[in-house]
């Protein structure tokens, strides 16, 4: 085997696992506490949305909070879950497979991650199993792993169009 393609393969399975932990330690966070987490979220984009957020009421400011906590909460399943099925497009895309199981296997995989994932947080105080939020995660890696092979079939377009022949 190519030492290049070892190491390509190892860096991709190496941030494929890298990732899944920071998705399994997002997930082993309290409710108490991811609440807390996508609190901040929504004041640093209100802040930086209206300048006067700051000087709203305490209770004006909660009200916002309160009525964007549910879409920034899932946007952020989405989002981890389009990383992840990158990630497990390129390492799957590294192990050389036939292209029906190249195509098959990271989206499967991020279907599969994100079930565990709900289950997990079955045993998380506060936190909850929830098949929308399987369906949002698995879009999510699904979405992934199409810009992943889009962006893939769009190199390969550039690098047979720069290697052509130039006609004379």
């Amino acid at each position: 085997m190519n030492k290049g393609i070892a190491i390509d393969r190892t860096v991709s399975i190496l941030l494929l696992c890298l990732w899944m932990a920071v998705i399994f330690n997002m997930s082993a966070e309290p409710a108490s506490v991811s609440t807390e987490t996508s609190s901040e979220i929504i004041k640093q984009i209100a802040s930086a949305v209206n300048p006067k957020y700051d000087s709203l009421s305490k209770a004006e400011q909660d009200s916002i909070i309160e009525s964007w906590q549910h879409i920034v909460r899932k946007s952020a399943h989405f989002l981890e879950y389009v990383v992840l099925g990158v990630l497990s497009a390129n390492a799957v895309r590294s192990l050389r497979l036939k292209k029906a199981f190249r195509y098959a296997i990271p989206p499967i995989f991020a279907a599969l991650y994100a079930v565990s994932d709900e289950v997990h947080q079955i045993f998380v105080p506060g936190r909850s199993c929830e098949l929308k939020d399987v369906a949002i995660d698995t879009a999510g890696g699904i979405v992934g792993c199409a810009v992943f092979f889009a962006l893939m079939w769009l190199a390969k377009r550039v690098h047979t169009y720069k290697t052509r022949p130039q006609k004379q």
